[in-house]
């Protein structure tokens, strides 16, 4: 039988590769559109709009799941994960709500719309990296049992 803080974890793992196919498929739908030549700021804008809400819940998840480890550890590690994963979630999710209000503004202020999914891919790209590093955090910070 599973912990409560291992049931947190299997679902966050589930949730984390559900955002990773998601971010894959938006990756795939940004080539299929510049390959036809045909910009779509305001589409573009609504897939990032899923993907806020999406990443909501799973910084929600990740927060439960930081608590969880920190109810069972008073580490200065697993503190430092918590400040971490809070500084990253509010700069994440700042830029992601810019991106969003610029793409959806009736004339979206990018230079192209290259310029658009080159800041999207940066964006696609941080988030990558940021949930390897949680990812390897959480491996080495969950209680052994």
């Amino acid at each position: 039988m599973l912990t409560p803080t291992q049931e947190l974890t299997t679902q966050w793992k589930i949730e984390h590769t559900e955002l990773d196919r998601f971010v894959g498929q938006t990756r795939l739908w940004i080539k299929e559109v510049c390959d036809r030549g045909l910009p779509r700021f305001g589409e573009l804008g609504d897939k990032l709009r899923v993907l806020r809400a999406r990443l909501q819940n799973h910084f929600e998840l990740e927060d439960a799941l930081a608590s969880a480890i920190a109810s069972q550890s008073d580490s200065v590690e697993v503190e430092a994960f918590r400040r971490q994963g809070d500084r990253d979630h509010g700069q994440l999710t700042a830029r992601l709500d810019d991106m969003i209000e610029r793409l959806m503004a009736p004339v979206a202020p990018f230079e192209s719309f290259q310029a658009a999914v080159d800041e999207a891919d940066l964006l696609f790209d941080t988030l990558e990296q940021h949930e390897e590093q949680e990812f390897e955090s959480v491996r080495c910070l969950m209680p052994r049992s």
